[in-house]
């Protein structure tokens, strides 16, 4: 089907001298076919011969400058230097496929591939609960599943507590992350803040995503 996206309202880098300029760079999110197409696009003497994941990158063939043709891989992501990478945590993007609009409250991205997904309900709504966090997963699940082809972590929150889990996890399998450093347990702070400070500080979210998180392309069947 088709996916379209536009950019979002907010967002967060380390460089926000750059945010306008950075924005429109933005308007994608790379997501399965579409990240080999903006590469065949951008590199007309580039063949995508294989796409190997976020660890195994793209496989390509291009011609070099003696004629011949040479394989080269591309990697998506720096797994070494969490630096070198580019982090974007964007508000309200707005993704429309097959006719469906919707906006998740947070992506995380990683060099345009979207790697996290956050629904965050207001805890002064009265229905702001995490189960209630879920139950929207599910409806993007639904209506836009492109934007989960790379998704590594799916966190949801009622405002006050926190849990994270593969996209397709059941309710019952989101659980919260209880530390920042990565030993000590942390009561004293909101569970969201734990979550976020724990998960998302870059080195240690690399590492999830390289050691503990498969993608794989067996169908699974939910009971959601």
């Amino acid at each position: 089907g088709s996916c379209t996206v536009a950019a979002g309202r907010g967002r967060a880098r380390s460089e926000p001298s750059q945010d306008r300029d950075h924005l429109a760079e933005h308007r994608g999110v790379l997501t399965g076919d579409r990240l080999v197409l903006d590469v065949v696009r951008h590199q007309p003497d580039v063949a995508v011969l294989a796409l190997e994941g976020l660890d195994g990158g793209l496989v390509v063939e291009h011609r070099g400058d003696d004629g011949l043709l040479r394989t080269t891989r591309l990697w998506l992501v720096d797994f070494d230097e969490p630096a070198n990478n580019d982090w974007v945590a964007v508000n309200q993007f707005t993704i429309v496929e097959n006719g469906k609009n919707r906006r998740p409250d947070v992506l995380v991205m990683v060099n345009g591939l979207p790697l996290a997904l956050l629904e965050l309900k207001n805890p002064a709504a009265g229905h702001a609960t995490l189960k209630s966090a879920w139950n929207q997963v599910q409806t993007y699940r639904h209506d836009i599943p492109s934007v989960f082809v790379p998704n590594a972590v799916t966190v949801i929150s009622d405002g006050t507590s926190a849990a994270m889990s593969s996209y397709s996890g059941a309710f019952e399998h989101y659980a919260p992350w209880k530390t920042i450093k990565g030993r000590e347990v942390v009561g004293n702070r909101p569970a969201l803040e734990v979550l976020i400070k724990g998960v998302f500080e870059p080195k240690r979210f690399l590492d999830l995503l390289k050691n503990f998180v498969v993608f794989s392309d067996e169908t699974v069947t939910d009971k959601l």
